[in-house]
């Protein structure tokens, strides 16, 4: 703190990061591990967060259940977590579980809403999120606009989504919007 080198979390939202972007930070550093906090972490801690939301989006509003949840991915991030409360372990169990083609987007979206309640990340509250047909429709046809290599129209459709307060991410699986504000 005397060295100038101490910052709290009221810093940390001043400078436009979500108080889960720190969370996520340091779910990243097992415990025993000295942690080194710098703002490009923090950036990249964002990214990643991110990253894990707009995947939660993109697996839509399918209907799941306990039964859905993935017994063998719980076995793994419970081993994980076992082994000396390895959070960074765990997460790259969350990892693999994204990129899974054998489990069913129903499953995936049970099994990190399981995963959750021991991360905290509130991935469950974008359930919430509801976003118009409209809206869908224009991710659809700029998706198509992309898929044909149209690529003033997908921008132009991309800035239309942009203007109508949404961010738009495109990642491996597709588009991903989100309201500006959520």
């Amino acid at each position: 703190k005397s060295a100038g080198n101490f910052y709290t979390l009221r810093d940390i939202m001043e400078k436009g990061f979500d108080p889960l972007v720190f969370r996520y930070l340091v779910l990243q550093t097992h415990y025993r591990t000295p942690f080194n906090f710098t703002w490009d972490s923090l950036k990249a801690a964002q990214t990643g967060l991110l990253g894990l939301q707009h995947f939660y989006l993109f697996l839509g509003d399918n209907a799941y259940t306990d039964a859905d949840i993935s017994a063998d991915y719980v076995t793994e991030f419970k081993d994980a977590i076992s082994d000396d409360l390895n959070i960074p372990k765990a997460l790259a169990v969350v990892s693999k579980l994204r990129h899974d083609q054998a489990v069913s987007n129903a499953s995936k979206k049970a099994t990190l809403n399981d995963f959750d309640k021991v991360l905290g990340l509130n991935l469950k509250k974008l359930d919430a999120l509801k976003i118009p047909a409209e809206i869908h429709q224009l991710v659809k046809d700029r998706d198509e606009a992309r898929a044909t290599k149209d690529w003033k129209k997908s921008d132009d459709l991309r800035d239309t989504l942009v203007t109508k307060g949404y961010q738009v991410y495109d990642n491996p699986e597709g588009t991903v919007v989100m309201p500006k504000s959520f």
